[in-house]
């Protein structure tokens, strides 16, 4: 007979993941991953917490401002009550969750962790029900960023740097489109299985998909949890970003070369050049960070590519010279993957940039010293910044009179090249993640 798993609360794992987040400024994902891997949870059950999780986080500065606009208190609201109030407020502002039942479980759950609090907990989700109509947010006309901020759930900063750059008009769209569902993407394996026998599979298993206009890309619009996992197991697929996808096409390796990916973990763009060259290359695929190391062997050992040699390596001491393809996927701010990863506005800090800033240019200096005469290092962040993509592209030309910005036109990316010849996308006009690359020739 099955186990039933009711006695299980799903909200409570969730605010206990809420509280984690929070509390240890830790990510969603790896926060996640830890209470998503109790067996006694059920696949619904993992993916209404994990919608919990990721919404409230999202959202929460847009929650808090209703909470502090509701509650008439003299005590300070302590972080555990506030973190319960974002949960129900998440249910009632953003899910199906019927009001009730948001309001319920919420004092249900009050009652075994905040009981004091029970009462408070209460009176502000009813009293948001009633006035949700009626809540004033800051105003545009006395400081848009502001506004912006708060009624989209951003960090000002970041919010002020976006209509510097775009306007009005583009920042909404911009804020608006980061807080949707992101679309999930697969790559399929073209060593192992053809399109047209993915594309049967896909239907048989009732999951919705569409071409990505990346090449070797399926953009995957519905499908039920786990629909996926036989064919990523057994190596038919790999499930990866469509922007992710461009660097590797854009280094275009050839059959027997010495490829370096010297950023290389957790491995997606190793196994995509491997993909590339069917297995007929040598890849060093290198990271400073051993834990992180084990991610690329784990997805070499998926899809069983023998030409991918994982190593714990800094790019400034890397085992090789003279290579014909250099790929240095540069750690960044992340800022094009905020769909993505609901917490990374709020773990980002302007400060954070400059540092970034000095290691990309580092790391780009040293990957250039392993391209052989001829050979191509690409360049690759998944941010949207100027200071950490078309700025360190040109710091590194003008230190660097030996390579050359080259202008190669992938099949039906035209639209997505800049005038100055980089591969720009953005998540609000081309539905995947924002990201950028720039391929360099070195002179012969």
């Amino acid at each position: 007979m099955a186990k039933k798993h009711h006695h299980i609360n799903p909200r409570l794992v969730a605010l206990k993941a809420i509280k984690r987040v929070e509390k240890r400024h830790s990510f969603t994902d790896i926060v996640l991953s830890h209470f998503l891997d109790d067996p006694q949870l059920d696949t619904r059950d993992r993916a209404f917490i994990s919608d919990l999780v990721r919404g409230t986080i999202r959202w929460k500065k847009r929650l808090d401002w209703i909470v502090d606009y509701l509650y008439t208190g003299k005590n300070s609201l302590p972080i555990d009550v506030r973190c319960t109030l974002w949960l129900g407020l998440y249910q009632i502002e953003f899910t199906r969750v019927p009001q009730f039942a948001a309001v319920n479980e919420s004092v249900n759950i009050t009652k075994k962790t905040a009981p004091k609090w029970t009462a408070v907990i209460n009176g502000i989700l009813r009293n948001y029900i009633r006035k949700r109509n009626s809540i004033q947010y800051p105003a545009a006309s006395k400081n848009m960023t502001r506004h912006l901020a708060v009624l989209y759930s951003y960090p000002e900063w970041l919010v002020q740097r976006w209509l510097d750059r775009f306007g009005i008009d583009e920042t909404k769209l911009i804020c608006e489109y980061n807080n949707r569902a992101p679309f999930l993407f697969i790559r399929y394996e073209s060593d192992k299985i053809a399109a047209t026998d993915l594309e049967i599979k896909l239907v048989k298993k009732g999951i919705s998909f569409e071409k990505s206009i990346i090449p070797g890309f399926y953009k995957i619009l519905k499908n039920e949890p786990k629909a996926l996992d036989d064919l990523t197991k057994h190596g038919l697929i790999t499930v990866q970003d469509a922007s992710a996808g461009i660097p590797s096409l854009l280094a275009n390796p050839k059959k027997d070369d010495l490829i370096c990916d010297v950023c290389a973990a957790p491995g997606g763009k190793s196994v995509h050049l491997a993909s590339i060259v069917r297995d007929n290359a040598l890849i060093l695929s290198g990271d400073v960070n051993d834990n992180r190391v084990q991610l690329v062997n784990s997805a070499k050992k998926r899809l069983d590519f023998k030409c991918i040699h994982p190593l714990v390596a800094d790019v400034a001491a890397f085992p090789s010279v003279n290579a014909d393809v250099v790929l240095c996927d540069a750690p960044c701010s992340g800022l094009g993957v905020l769909q993505r990863k609901p917490d990374l506005r709020w773990q980002r800090t302007p400060e954070d940039l400059n540092d970034l800033v000095n290691l990309q240019k580092r790391l780009l200096c040293h990957s250039a010293d392993l391209v052989k005469p001829g050979g191509t290092l690409v360049y690759s962040t998944c941010t949207t910044t100027v200071e950490e993509n078309e700025d360190i592209v040109e710091y590194f030309l003008q230190k660097n009179s030996s390579f050359k910005l080259e202008l190669t036109m992938l099949n039906l990316l035209e639209s997505f090249y800049t005038d100055q010849g980089y591969l720009r996308t953005w998540s609000h006009k081309n539905h995947m993640d924002g990201s950028f690359a720039a391929k360099l020739i070195r002179k012969k």
